[in-house]
């Protein structure tokens, strides 16, 4: 399907389904459904997606989703629900590619891209964002990366990157900041990665880098973290035996750099601690 608008109207509708079908490509297309699901695939493999844009504006589903389908490519799209989750990887979607792509969000409550359940998936050179809210949340859900990719918030609380039960993902080579809440926080994940990356918020009331919840043996290395009115990183309770090396991580002159509160084993190496107690 190429050079096309394919539209629909309806909370009950899929605009354009895509149903135990492989190796077909969708490119240059305009696709739209403002009262439901814009793009779905089901349970398909192998199929294309290429400089379209996907939009929808509603809370009740996404822009576009993928469930229990692997190894698609979507590349050079614009993404986007106003109103709620832009792109949902779900139920053993794995090995797909987003890359050059834009995804975008504006609700308080929802994220720009979801990964539930699903592993392997690459999101590579990107801009993700929400202005309102979350961005990107991995829940349950293993052996991802995201590289060379912006992601931004302005959200008050929100988890910009969420971490949830998940292990040995990658955040290498990107750019993360939020002014007004988290950067990164990782919940009862263990094994993950994050590498030449800058994580930076500007609040008083959370750290940049968060570990909490029995997220263990996580490495933080060759990154720059900076919170200039708070902490660059805080380690919490059951937050055991992670790692910072060949990092900076720097917190506002009033707080310390990194704060340590009932978590044990960790290993700060080749790094460089600012604020107005290093740790």
């Amino acid at each position: 399907i190429s050079y096309s608008t394919i539209t629909a109207s309806a909370a009950d509708v899929i605009a354009l389904h895509v149903a135990n079908s492989s190796s077909n490509t969708i490119t240059q297309n305009y696709i739209s459904n403002p009262a439901g699901l814009g793009l779905f695939f089901n349970t398909s493999s192998s199929n294309t997606v290429s400089y379209s844009t996907i939009t929808v504006n509603n809370a009740n589903n996404n822009a576009m989703g993928l469930g229990v389908s692997t190894f698609n490519t979507i590349t050079q799209n614009y993404i986007s629900n106003p109103s709620g989750t832009a792109l949902t990887l779900n139920d053993n979607s794995n090995s797909n590619t987003v890359s050059y792509s834009t995804i975008t969000s504006n609700a308080a409550g929802y994220n720009a891209l979801e990964l539930i359940i699903s592993s392997s998936n690459t999101i590579t050179q990107s801009f993700l964002d929400n202005p309102a809210g979350p961005v990107i949340n991995f829940n349950t859900s293993n052996n991802n990366t995201v590289s060379y990719s912006t992601i931004t918030s302005n959200g008050a609380g929100a988890l910009t990157v969420h971490v949830l039960t998940s292990s040995s993902n990658t955040i290498t080579q990107s750019y993360i900041y939020n002014p007004a809440s988290y950067g990164i926080i990782f919940n009862g994940s263990q094994n993950n990665t994050v590498s030449y990356a800058t994580v930076r918020n500007d609040t008083a009331a959370f750290a940049a880098v968060t570990l909490l919840g029995s997220s263990t043996f996580n490495v933080v290395t060759q990154s720059f973290i900076h919170n200039p009115y708070g902490t660059a990183v805080s380690i919490q309770s059951g937050a055991d035996n992670n790692t910072i090396s060949l990092s900076t991580a720097t917190g506002a002159n009033a707080n310390a750099a990194v704060t340590i509160s009932a978590a044990s084993s960790h290993t700060f190496s080749n790094s460089y601690l600012q604020g107005y107690t290093a740790a």
